[in-house]
């Protein structure tokens, strides 16, 4: 202790001195010595709130009577601030035994008498060898148990002051602090920050001492979304990919970190300056301060960058398909869960979300998953079974009670058949009858589709009907049937006229109307099979398209009702003149088809309503009077 009246610490000491517990002069009231009136000592003084003498003197080797004295004083405070509030009473005679445990809450305390926050810097990161005393207090202490070997060290602990300074750890000279004392709030810091840089952080959101946080209030957007730093400000960003897109957890890939419920598992990795990425299904992750690359089984065999955009859809990942998935959708541009529909040409472009789950939870959970489901929703998957499933692994899956390998006619519940090709196995056969049927036999197809209007009761002449002939196309045989002409004369009832925005040829080889007569094959012969029309969206959309040609010439060649053309038609040449080649021909127009009622007035029907669609129909449908 010093006489003067000024403290004089060292780098290892306290050295007080007498002032500043005896600030008074009591020598002046009598002597201190072992002649009655004894002195008892006077220890005040601005550090000193109270001083109790000990009960039971002691004599000195020089006659004094002393007593060792508790003192309660701001120096043995619990929070080290507050003079009188939970102050520590020390005994005079008693050394200290017990370090930073003789005033206040030391690190591995029980129940500390701190509060929630210093639990949770200090106790709750006992194994994060960053979190001591010194994270925040640098100035003052060096660790946990020991103060900095300085004298300012020692002339600010204790000072009445909460003494802040945080080191390069926490924040270093970048670090602010504001607020009351006890109310404190501290911004710039790292353990703060988003965790966007390894070094001292960018400016975040206070966070209030004592405060209640959650992992938002560091990392804005929190578990919902992930961290939402712009990205490349100052580190590269691409959780919405991961959170928002794909509903990945933290857990997914930090799982060293935290758990499935988004509590940290392990603080030694967790505020610790370094990215720590893992998983089940991460095998290796390389850090780049442009961003880092991850080798996953989410990415399949591609290892993307980190902050990089994803181009060309599920492309990015799959750059290739297999065979049964080059049937299906077109790579480029498809997106996850998606239910669109896009077929051009004959060319099929439809959603992944058509085969498989809708929900982004169920992608890239590491298992190939199909769900056919109509509740899934779209335009196409609403249309299957209940039942919908598949059967068989791999190539050999194959897709039942599906409306897409349907015969399209009905939906829902009501698919019976709809059997698809086995996966990824080229089909071989006729493409038209593996859903429908080449003619279809349902609805009023059969009466429809034929090979020319009236083509079995074709007349010559006044001579009756035109009998069995050989053609030029067709030298092997002798046609059966009545030959229905040619184009110029008779027009041919196929696809194309009711679907004319769907099927372009008015013959297909495969077609049992036809066949039956043209058996050598070739476009020139009228054997070509059918072809999706080059700009048609109206195959497998969903929704049964009739599509009439607008203003379209049909030809007759039965030039019925005798010498008059029936209302509606025009009579080419003579009646059933061979040599001129005469014919009957109308205007059929695409607003002939009613959809509301499946009727249709074409000229086909002599400008009548015709039956509704699958309704059996009679001569008199068209015919209701006789010339």
């Amino acid at each position: 202790m010093l006489a003067g009246g000024t403290d004089a610490h060292t780098t290892t000491n306290y050295v007080y001195s007498c002032l500043t517990c005896h600030p008074t002069n009591q020598h002046a009231a009598g002597p201190a010595d072992s002649v009655a009136p004894a002195q008892d000592a006077s220890v005040s003084g601005t550090k000193i709130t109270a001083y109790t003498k000990g009960a039971t003197p002691t004599v000195d080797a020089k006659n004094f009577n002393t007593t060792n004295g508790t003192c309660t004083s701001v120096c043995h405070t619990r929070d080290g601030v507050t003079p009188g509030s939970a102050v520590v009473a020390q005994n005079w005679g008693t050394p200290a035994t017990n370090t930073c445990g003789v005033c206040h809450s030391k690190a591995g305390d029980v129940a500390p008498t701190w509060t929630a926050a210093h639990n949770r810097h200090v106790n709750t990161y006992a194994t994060n060898t960053n979190f001591t005393c010194a994270s925040c207090h640098v100035g003052t202490a060096a660790s946990n148990t020991a103060l900095q070997a300085t004298v300012a060290a020692r002339n600010q602990h204790p000072n009445a002051n909460r003494d802040l300074a945080m080191d390069t750890f926490a924040g270093g000279a970048a670090v602010t602090i504001a607020g009351a004392q006890g109310s404190q709030t501290c911004a710039n810091t790292y353990c703060h920050s988003a965790g966007t840089a390894l070094a001292t952080a960018p400016a975040h959101t206070a966070v209030a001492w004592n405060a209640a946080i959650t992992c938002s209030s560091c990392h804005t957007g929190g578990v919902t979304t992930g961290p939402t730093y712009v990205n490349g400000t100052p580190k590269t960003n691409s959780h919405a990919a991961h959170t928002v897109t794909n509903a990945y957890k933290c857990v997914d890939c930090h799982a060293a970190t935290v758990n499935a419920a988004n509590a940290v598992i392990d603080f030694t990795k967790h505020v610790n300056k370094a990215y720590d990425v893992s998983g089940a299904r991460i095998s290796s992750y390389t850090y780049s301060a442009t961003g880092g690359t991850c080798a996953t089984t989410c990415h399949a065999t591609v290892i993307p960058k980190w902050g990089t955009a994803a181009t060309g859809g599920c492309a990015f990942c799959h750059p290739t398909l297999s065979t049964g998935h080059s049937k299906h959708t077109t790579i480029v541009g498809a997106v996850y869960g998606s239910t669109s529909v896009s077929t051009t040409g004959g060319v099929y472009s439809f959603g992944c979300g058509n085969c498989h789950p809708t929900a982004a939870i169920s992608h890239n959970d590491g298992t190939m998953q199909v769900s056919l489901n109509p509740a899934d929703g779209g335009a196409l998957k609403s249309l299957n079974s209940p039942s919908a499933g598949r059967t068989g692994t791999g190539a050999a899956t194959v897709c039942n009670l599906v409306y897409c390998h349907s015969n399209g006619t009905v939906t829902g519940a009501a698919i019976v058949a709809g059997a698809s090709p086995v996966w990824g196995t080229p089909y071989v056969g006729d493409n038209c009858a593996m859903c429908h049927g080449n003619s279809p036999a349902t609805g009023s197809h059969a009466t429809h589709v034929m090979a020319g209007i009236h083509f079995n009761d074709i007349y010559t002449g006044r001579i009756g009907l035109k009998p069995a002939t050989t053609r030029a196309d067709i030298t092997s045989q002798t046609v059966a049937l009545r030959p229905h002409g040619n184009s110029a004369t008779a027009t041919t009832i196929s696809c194309n006229i009711c679907h004319s925005g769907t099927v372009t040829a008015a013959f297909n080889a495969n077609n049992t109307a036809c066949n039956t007569c043209h058996t050598t094959g070739g476009a020139a012969t009228g054997d070509a099979v059918a072809v999706i029309a080059a700009a048609s969206t109206l195959h497998l959309n969903g929704s049964i398209n009739v599509s009439i040609p607008n203003a379209t010439t049909v030809r007759s060649k039965a030039q019925i009702r005798g010498v008059t053309a029936p209302t509606g038609w025009t009579r080419n040449n003579n009646y059933k003149d061979q040599v001129l080649a005469s014919n009957d021909n109308a205007v059929i127009n695409s607003a002939d088809w009613v959809p509301a009622s499946k009727t249709c007035t074409t000229a086909c029907h002599l400008g009548q309503p015709s039956p509704a669609w699958g309704t059996p129909a009679t001569c008199n449908s068209c015919h209701t009077t006789l010339p």
